[in-house]
């Protein structure tokens, strides 16, 4: 029998080894994620990531921009012609540009709609830079009640605000639609017609001035001598005026008329002078004042025919959004003055329009700037 030796047991070898081995795991984990372990083991991850972005030609420094989000341009408010080196386009009040020039004339945008000349002729064009009809007209008038006059091949004709002809070309002259009558000529004589195209008012007069609160003035040609007319809608004389006089257009209840192309008056709807006094010029009511001029200068009278403002100025307009632009004596500039006769806004400008929806295009040598009401200007365009 052979007796046992000093040589270890295999197994319980084995097993010692194990346990060495599993002592050892620990105390390497134990070491990495304590004190400086982990980040050691974080900077190395770091370091070799960053090596691969450089091996990639990447710059980890560097982060993308973000793309910018393009301002919506507005569509609200007025929409102005503006100038640029021969040419015109539209502005939005708050300067930014709605549509590039490219236009030789150019009305400003009502109801989405504005005319304007391209190579010689008109077109109607969308606000959102679309013709609605080509350029094919030689001369437009502004839209009014939704009809406006177009002539082509030297007759005029009427469109709706579609560019849609709603009234064909016929007439030798047309006039706009007002109180829904236009006065329209195709032989010697003007008549009216209404908004179907059809005769309203038979042609029989020599001038055919506009209809407002359903009053015009006409002038005929009876025995040899002309008359002057107040008319209604169908052509009823309202009342009949001396061979002198002649009529402009009815505006809250009054009209200016000039006699003998000096003295200017007002008339009341029914054809009798409204105010004892007459004046150098004298032109429409509006928001409850007429400007008129006498021996001082200009100013304002109210619907019972006295002065609100005085005689002062050197030139005004008429009254729109509660403003009116006035020229100063002394100094020869524009201002604006309230319905008081206050001045709201200093006398700067070389010229100066009427405020509409709350702003009003002035000028100062050849720069164009939009006011606000508040008297807050910035530069429009440069002519």
């Amino acid at each position: 029998m052979a007796s046992k030796g000093n040589g270890s047991n295999p197994i319980l070898a084995a097993y010692f080894i194990l346990v060495a081995l599993v002592v050892a795991g620990v105390t390497i984990f134990a070491l990495l994620y304590s004190g400086q372990g982990a980040a050691a083991l974080n900077n190395a991850s770091a370091a070799f990531n960053e090596a691969v972005q450089e091996e990639r030609g990447l710059d980890i420094q560097t982060t993308p921009a973000p793309t910018p989000t393009p301002v919506p341009v507005s569509l609200a408010g007025r929409i102005i012609p503006y100038y640029d080196t021969g040419i015109w386009g539209y502005k939005n009040t708050a300067g930014q540009i709605v549509i590039q020039p490219a236009f030789t004339e150019a009305y400003e945008f009502e109801n989405g709609v504005a005319f304007a000349k391209k190579d010689g002729v008109f077109g109607l064009l969308s606000v959102n830079d679309v013709w609605l009809v080509e350029p094919v007209w030689t001369s437009v008038q502004p839209f009014s009640d939704d009809y406006a006059a177009v002539e082509k091949d030297g007759k005029w004709g009427y469109i709706d605000r579609s560019g849609k002809t709603v009234i064909d070309y016929t007439f030798r002259e047309a006039g706009s639609f007002h109180c829904g009558r236009a006065a329209v000529r195709s032989g010697s004589a003007f008549g009216y017609i209404d908004i179907f195209g059809n005769m309203a008012v038979s042609a029989k007069w020599r001038k055919a001035g506009d209809f407002a609160e359903d009053l015009a003035f006409a002038t005929s040609n009876e025995y040899e001598k002309d008359r002057h007319y107040i008319i209604d809608k169908v052509g009823e004389k309202v009342a009949t005026l001396g061979s002198t006089i002649q009529g402009t257009v009815f505006s809250e209840g009054f009209a200016v008329v000039v006699e003998r192309g000096s003295t200017y008056y007002y008339l009341n709807s029914v054809g009798q002078s409204a105010y004892k006094q007459t004046f150098r010029d004298a032109r429409a009511f509006s928001e409850g004042l007429a400007a008129v001029q006498n021996e001082d200068g200009w100013g304002f009278i109210n619907t019972l025919g006295s002065f609100e403002i005085p005689a002062q100025y050197a030139q005004v307009q008429d009254f729109s959004d509660g403003y009116a632009a006035v020229l100063d004596k002394a100094s020869g500039k524009w201002g604006y003055i309230d319905q008081k006769g206050e001045g709201k806004i200093e006398a700067l400008y070389d010229s100066a329009e009427p405020f509409q929806e709350g702003f009003a295009i002035v000028s100062i040598g050849s720069e164009f700037y939009l006011l606000d009401q508040k008297g807050e200007s910035k530069l429009f365009y440069t002519k």
